[in-house]
């Protein structure tokens, strides 16, 4: 097939095709990677909203996108991808997150609080 290819004049998609055979072992784990990785988001979603707590939809919703994202990172850096930025990035979006999750615990009703206070100037 790669001979036609070449035949055909379509060098680029003969390249492609030759890279694609040549790695078809890092493609699949790095495709096993991203599926075990939604495996494990629904699951641990899956169990988040099961129990009896405040907003669990939208923290199982966070873990999820967490978890799938860490997976991706991981499968890029195994194919060989240097995903620097969007690891860096990655870092400062959980950074936000944990300092939400401080928030949330040192004074619960914060952001509900702000809702409120929206709701009553918007009245004024």
């Amino acid at each position: 097939m790669n001979y036609a290819f070449i035949l055909l004049g379509f060098d680029l998609i003969s390249k492609a095709f030759s890279y694609v055979l040549a790695e078809i072992p890092k493609i699949s784990f790095f495709v096993l990677i991203i599926l075990a990785g939604f495996l494990i988001a629904k699951l641990v979603a899956g169990q988040i909203k099961k129990r009896d707590l405040h907003k669990k939809e939208e923290i199982a919703l966070v873990i999820e996108g967490i978890i799938i994202t860490a997976f991706f990172l991981t499968g890029l850096e195994f194919i060989g991808i240097k995903a620097t930025a969007l690891v860096e990035m990655f870092k400062a979006l959980l950074y936000v997150i944990a300092a939400a999750i401080i928030i949330l615990i040192i004074k619960p009703d914060f952001f509900e609080n702000q809702k409120k206070a929206r709701k009553t100037a918007k009245r004024q």
